[in-house]
Parts: structure tokens; C-alpha cells; sequence
């Protein structure tokens, strides 16, 4: 059985999940070391001074005439980071993880995310395609093995 390293499981588990900016930053810290780009305090520089601002306009006009309605609403969100700003906010990061121990390492690119709701500011991320990235570790785990003993291995279990 191959057991997940202590780094893919905190990257897993909070997958997809939007948390407080203290959380986000926190758990950057706690894995500066996985960070391959940007590198690990520039990330950290981010996740401590990011600021994010949403700006909304709104237009409404009714033809007495024709009763013809016109709506508009336009949102624009901007993203700051650093202390003056001058930190770029990715669209994407790459994280260096071993899902498995005793694997090789694999670069993991990551979708930087972030929502402005009910006036709170959450961060998160989406790992692109999980699933592949475990597959082929498990791949690679079953090719090294099997390459050093002399029995055939198989994936799966057979049908009885």
C-alpha cells in the first residue's frame, strides 16, 4: 500500500476549498519548501499583503413609451500584493509534491484563486487534474518496482 506524503495530503486536503487569508497564508508558510515558481516567499509576500478591491456599476433605463427595460451591471475586481503593490498576482503556481513516499517528485501546477463575499476577502486554489498526477506516480512506483524483483506485476485484483 503506498502512503500519501504528509505534503500531498495538506495540498490534497484543502483543494478547491476557499479560506480566510490568515489560513491561506499560514498554510503557505507551513510549506514554503513545495513552491518551484514562483518561489516560496514571493508566494508568501502574497498571501500576507494581498488586497483585493471589487468595484460594481449599475444601469438601469425604462422607456415610458414602449415599457422597454435596459439593465447593465458591470463588476471589475482588482488584485494587489506586496507592500506597495508591486508583487504579481499569478494566475497559476507550480508546487514541486511527492504523492507518494518514496516517489519522485513531481512539478503540480496550481491555479491560484481568490472571492471577494459579504465583504471578506477568501483565497484558495485548484490543482489541475489530481487524479492524472497520482495515476502516473502510481504508474512510475509499479515500473520501478517491478524493473528490480522478478515477478510480474499487476494492476487492479482479478475477477473471481
Amino acid at each position: 500500500t503506498l502512503r500519501k506524503t504528509p505534503a500531498w495530503a495538506a495540498w490534497q486536503g484543502r483543494d478547491r476549498t476557499f479560506m480566510p487569508q490568515e489560513d491561506f497564508a499560514e498554510l503557505v508558510e507551513e510549506r514554503l519548501i513545495d513552491f518551484a515558481e514562483p518561489a516560496g516567499a514571493v508566494m508568501l509576500e502574497l498571501a500576507q499583503t494581498f488586497k483585493a478591491t471589487t468595484k460594481v456599476d449599475f444601469e438601469s433605463t425604462r422607456r415610458l413609451k414602449s415599457g422597454e427595460t435596459t439593465l447593465e451591471y458591470r463588476e471589475a475586481t482588482e488584485a494587489t500584493a506586496g507592500k506597495k503593490g508591486t508583487v504579481a498576482v499569478p494566475d497559476t503556481f507550480t508546487l514541486a509534491l511527492q504523492p507518494f513516499e518514496g516517489s519522485d517528485a513531481y512539478r503540480v501546477p496550481v491555479r491560484f484563486r481568490y472571492r471577494i463575499r459579504d465583504s471578506r476577502l477568501t483565497l484558495g486554489y485548484v490543482i489541475e487534474r489530481p487524479e492524472e498526477l497520482v495515476r502516473s506516480a502510481f504508474a512510475d512506483v509499479c515500473e520501478f518496482v517491478g524493473s528490480n524483483i522478478d515477478v510480474d506485476i499487476w494492476s487492479g485484483k482479478p475477477e473471481t
